[in-house]
C-alpha cells in the first residue's frame, strides 16, 4: 500500500507543479520607460530568454521588456496615486 501512494504521488507531483500558475495570464503592468513608470493594459504576453517580456497592448502597441523595467499583474494593485 505504501509503495502504491508512493507511485501515484510520484506520478502526481510533477503535474501539480506544472498546472499550480494556471492563471498566469496578467491584464495589466507598470513598465519603466526612461526615469518614468507608466500603467498599461496588456493583449497578450511572451516570454523569450535572457529575462526579456514581449507585451502587445490593447491599444495596438508591441513592446519588448526587461523584467527589471516591469510588473506584471491582473487585477488592481493596492498603491496610493
Amino acid at each position: 500500500m505504501k509503495r502504491f501512494l508512493a507511485t501515484i504521488l510520484a506520478l502526481l507531483l510533477p503535474v501539480m507543479c506544472l498546472t499550480g500558475c494556471d492563471d498566469n495570464n496578467p491584464d495589466r503592468a507598470y513598465v519603466k520607460i526612461g526615469d518614468v513608470w507608466k500603467e498599461v493594459e496588456i493583449k497578450d504576453k511572451c516570454e523569450h530568454g535572457g529575462g526579456i517580456w514581449h507585451l502587445k497592448l490593447t491599444d495596438g502597441t508591441v513592446m519588448y521588456i526587461s523584467t527589471e523595467n516591469c510588473i506584471l499583474y491582473k487585477g488592481h494593485l493596492p498603491i496610493k496615486k
